[in-house]
């Protein structure tokens, strides 16, 4: 059977998710095959995107005014079962070649998927190494030892599911090792979450530094505003751009109160997220970027996509010393490494990049070096290659 329709699935992505859609969508539509992303979202859609994309939408369940209930559903019915056969009917009713799936939850209806009467391809799109993720959750004695239970079962049954997939696509080789242990290697691939964005041109260069991505505490948004201040105690005011949405809005409201109380308004500058297609051009506006993760156990396993962005960017990046950020910025020699937790640290490493206009000189030059291997035109061969093997 040649391939040429592709369903992907999700439930927990945004239907624009950039790996989801901007990325594998639309790399697969650009090469002929005729793609649909079938997911949850605020309202019922059904749409072309400008793409060529079709877009169809499952609206969500509005959260309950009921605190116990609202706790309930989200604590113990958090994967929703209604939305998954929702979500089984649409993808049944497309009869697509390949169902390629990027959320843990999905792998229960893969079964049922499986024996759909046209025998299509299942692909399991693995983003994260989810059983360490919840064993890694913080919590009481109680909780803890119930997440690393819980992380058992989930570990054996996504892999028990996964048997009835044709490929596994791993974003990093540390998820992929899981599944060469149950299924054939040849079955698993890595397709590196590497950026598609091109570069913006601009007259002149409005901050110094830029964080763009999701924001919480574990991801360091206290820590840069902190090493900023640091960086002005120190002389040197230098201008930070945060660019991305908050995952509390509790904690929003924290960091701009701490922002004004350390009388940084006129130089750390918020913006909620925006367009995935305009966000080269906050990139543009900047010098360097700031990757300052806490080290948790999560973010010492992750492979953070903004890294990978800054290179693309060609901004030099001041990252945590550990894990991920570490390992591609000694291999390409693109930036300087810190202990986010050391604020004065931090800022003296901020302050001798700004200073040293050689260093900078050398860390461009390297940034253009590893784009050229570090780009998703190489994970778009890849992509495109498992694909080939279905047919």
């Amino acid at each position: 059977m040649k391939v040429k329709t592709v369903c992907m699935l999700s439930c927990l992505h945004s239907l624009y998710d950039d790996r989801i859609y901007w990325k594998e969508s639309v790399s697969l539509q650009k090469y002929g095959y005729k793609v649909v992303h079938v997911g949850v979202s605020d309202q019922e859609m059904d749409l072309i995107t400008p793409e060529g994309i079709r877009v169809i939408g499952i609206p969500r369940r509005k959260p309950s005014r009921f605190r116990l209930w609202r706790i309930l559903n989200e604590q113990i019915f958090s994967t929703k079962k209604s939305i998954l056969n929702k979500l089984l009917a649409v993808a049944s009713s497309l009869q697509s070649d390949v169902y390629h799936f990027h959320d843990l939850q999905i792998i229960r209806i893969v079964p049922q998927l499986k024996k759909l009467p046209h025998s299509p391809y299942i692909i399991y799109d693995v983003h994260e190494p989810y059983p360490f993720l919840i064993a890694s959750q913080k919590g009481n004695l109680l909780q803890r030892c119930c997440n690393y239970l819980y992380s058992i079962f989930i570990d054996y049954y996504e892999q028990h599911q996964s048997q009835f997939c044709n490929a596994i696509i791993a974003t990093e080789p540390i998820v992929a090792n899981r599944f060469s242990r149950v299924i054939r290697p040849a079955l698993v691939h890595i397709v590196f979450n590497y950026s598609d964005l091109s570069r913006c041109d601009v007259s002149q260069k409005c901050y110094d530094f830029i964080y763009c991505g999701g924001i919480t505490i574990n991801r360091g948004i206290f820590d840069m505003i902190e090493a900023i201040h640091a960086l002005h105690l120190s002389g040197v005011h230098a201008t930070l751009l945060i660019l991305g949405k908050f995952h509390e809005s509790d904690t929003q409201c924290i960091v701009l109160k701490r922002i004004s109380d350390l009388s940084l308004n006129q130089f750390v500058t918020y913006i909620p997220a925006v367009d995935y297609q305009q966000v080269p051009q906050y990139y543009a506006q900047a010098r360097f970027g700031l990757c300052l993760f806490r080290r948790t156990k999560e973010n010492e396993t992750i492979m953070p996509i903004k890294i990978f962005e800054y290179i693309k960017m060609g901004l030099p990046v001041i990252g945590s010393h550990f894990g991920h950020i570490a390992k591609i910025t000694t291999a390409h020699q693109t930036g300087l490494l810190v202990d986010p937790s050391d604020a004065v640290g931090v800022a003296q490493q901020m302050k001798r990049l700004l200073n040293d206009v050689d260093m900078q000189d050398q860390f461009f030059r390297n940034c253009s070096i590893a784009s050229e291997k570090l780009n998703w035109l190489q994970s778009e061969m890849t992509l495109l290659d498992i694909y080939s093997r279905l047919a």
